[in-house]
């Protein structure tokens, strides 16, 4: 039997480490979160999937603190549910929905004028920039899992952190429009995804087969799917786009042809 197709991955974040570590020098002299001893309460971190939706009653019900990766926490807002934003994106500030947004745990990181939307905010450093940071994936959502562990919270669950998407619709609140996407076969089902949703993915499934009893997942999506089929899920198929990002990657023309890109277009219209 032959061994399930994978990509190896290879990640580089969006801003240089220079520019990560000019950014952090902004926050010299500044508090950063302290590490606590594990207590009884629970916390929710909640991404941007489609499956958010599905738990408006489930948050707003929610008997602990809320966690919101990115614009999520702005969307969290308009149905009536306050949320901490949480990030690690160094990115410009003006990808960013605030609106309703009151606080804020923000990587040292991140650009400095994103500190300024919030009324109050936390700051937390990476491994990238010191060496006693919050380590992790290459996602928010993977980060905030550890950080979470750092300050006591041993009751973690994972909402709207599917890792994969409805083509057109790749948040809960909006589409990014990204064209290099991929088809992941997990259990007999095929997911879309982008390969930093695919990377969180593995991470996040890694961290709820690890510690089931810490970690728990409210997402469904690529997540539960690799999580329940850690062994056998495999990627199937490439948009056009990501094919020509990868063999220009890589460095060799024509890498996925034959059988395989047969199959691509058989059965995935959308990445043809």
């Amino acid at each position: 039997m032959r061994p399930p197709f994978r990509f190896q991955i290879l990640t580089d974040c969006v801003a240089s480490l220079d520019t990560l570590k000019a950014y952090a020098q902004t926050c010299d002299g500044m508090v950063r979160i302290e590490k606590q001893q594990p207590h009884g309460r629970k916390l929710a971190v909640v991404g941007g999937g489609g499956s958010t939706a599905l738990h408006i009653e489930a948050l707003r019900s929610w008997d602990g603190e809320i966690w919101a990766i990115n614009g999520t926490a702005a969307w969290l807002s308009r149905n009536g549910i306050r949320a901490t934003l949480f990030t690690i994106d160094p990115g410009d500030v003006r990808l960013f929905d605030t609106s309703g947004v009151d606080s804020a745990l923000l990587a040292t990181c991140c650009h400095p004028e994103l500190r300024e939307k919030f009324k109050t905010y936390r700051v937390f450093d990476l491994v990238e920039t010191h060496p006693g940071g919050v380590m992790g994936g290459t996602t928010s959502a993977s980060r905030a899992a550890t950080l979470a562990l750092s300050m006591g919270y041993y009751s973690i669950h994972f909402f709207g952190c599917d890792s994969s998407f409805e083509v057109g619709n790749d948040h809960v609140d909006r589409d990014e429009g990204i064209q290099e996407m991929a088809i992941v076969r997990a259990g007999g089902r095929d997911y879309t995804t982008y390969l930093e949703y695919l990377l969180q993915a593995e991470c996040l499934s890694k961290l709820l087969m690890l510690a089931p009893s810490v970690f728990k997942s409210h997402s469904g999506g690529l997540l539960d799917a690799i999580t329940a089929n850690p062994d056998t899920w495999e990627v199937v198929a490439v948009s056009a786009q990501l094919k020509k990002s990868l063999e220009q990657i890589n460095g060799a023309n024509g890498l996925y042809e034959g059988a395989y890109v047969a199959q691509t277009q058989e059965t995935h219209d959308n990445c043809k």
